[in-house]
C-alpha cells in the first residue's frame, strides 16, 4: 500500500506544480507575452498536468479534478467519475497539441513539448479508452500510433533491447518520451531501493537503506508461465 501512496502523492504534487505555474503565467508572476511562445509553453504544462492525471486514472479511477491554484482557505475537492478524468484528459491533450514543436531532438529529450511524445500519451489514452470511458477507441489509437511511425524522425525499435536503459539514451531511437534522473533534476526514484537488500547500499553505496525486495506469494507466481 505505500507504492500506491507514492504514486497518488508524487502524481498530485505534479498537478498542484502545473495548475501553480499556469496561475502564475496568467496572473503575470512569470512574464510572457502572448504569442507562439506563450502557446507552447502553456501547452506543454497542460499536457504534462494531464500525464499526471493519466497516472491517476489508470491507477485509482474516480479522483478528484483539480486545475485551480488559488483555491480558497479550506477548500476540498470532490470526486470526479473515471469517464470525466478521462474527457479532461483527452480535451488537454488535443487542445494543447496544434502549438507544440514537430522537433524530435535532445532538445526535447524528457518533455511534452512536442508532438510525438504527446501523441504517445495519446495513443495510451485510447488504448484504454474502453475501460475508462466505455467507448473503445481503437482507431484512434492505431492512427495516433501511425502519426508517430511515419513521422520521419527517426523512430525505430532498438537492435539491443537494454539499449533503451542506458545511463546516457538521450539518443536512442526507440525512446519517444523519457523521464531523467539524476542528482539535481528528478531526484527520487523509490524503485532501486524498494528493490535492493539492505547489504546492497554498503555495495553501491547508496543513500538509503535497500527495502529486501519486493515479495509476493508462490501461488501468485505460479500463474505466470
Amino acid at each position: 500500500d505505500e507504492e500506491w501512496g507514492f504514486v497518488w502523492t508524487y502524481a498530485y504534487e505534479g498537478v498542484t506544480n502545473c495548475n501553480r505555474l499556469l496561475f502564475q503565467i496568467e496572473s503575470g508572476q512569470i512574464p510572457l507575452t502572448a504569442g507562439a511562445e506563450y502557446d507552447a509553453t502553456v501547452g506543454e504544462i497542460r499536457v504534462l498536468r494531464a500525464s499526471f492525471y493519466y497516472v491517476l486514472c489508470d491507477c485509482f479511477a474516480n479522483v478528484p479534478l483539480v486545475t485551480k491554484y488559488d483555491v480558497p482557505a479550506g477548500y476540498l475537492p470532490e470526486q470526479n467519475t473515471r469517464l470525466e478524468i478521462y474527457t479532461f484528459i483527452v480535451k488537454e491533450i488535443t487542445e494543447s497539441l496544434p502549438a507544440l514543436s514537430e522537433d524530435h531532438s535532445v532538445e526535447t529529450y524528457g518533455r511534452f513539448n512536442n508532438k510525438w511524445s504527446v501523441n504517445a500519451l495519446l495513443a495510451k489514452i485510447y488504448l484504454n479508452a474502453e475501460v475508462w470511458s466505455g467507448t473503445p477507441e481503437w482507431e484512434k489509437c492505431i492512427s495516433t500510433c501511425d502519426l508517430i511511425i511515419n513521422s520521419d524522425k527517426g523512430f525505430a525499435l532498438e537492435p539491443v533491447q537494454r539499449n533503451c536503459f542506458k545511463e546516457q539514451n538521450q539518443n536512442s531511437s526507440e525512446l519517444i518520451w523519457t523521464v531523467p534522473f539524476d542528482e539535481i533534476f528528478g531526484q527520487l526514484q523509490p524503485l532501486n531501493v524498494i528493490a535492493l537488500p539492505q547489504q546492497s547500499s554498503q555495495t553501491f553505496n547508496l543513500r538509503s537503506t535497500g527495502w529486501g525486495g519486493l515479495t509476493s506469494i508462490p501461488q501468485f507466481i505460479d500463474t505466470f508461465d
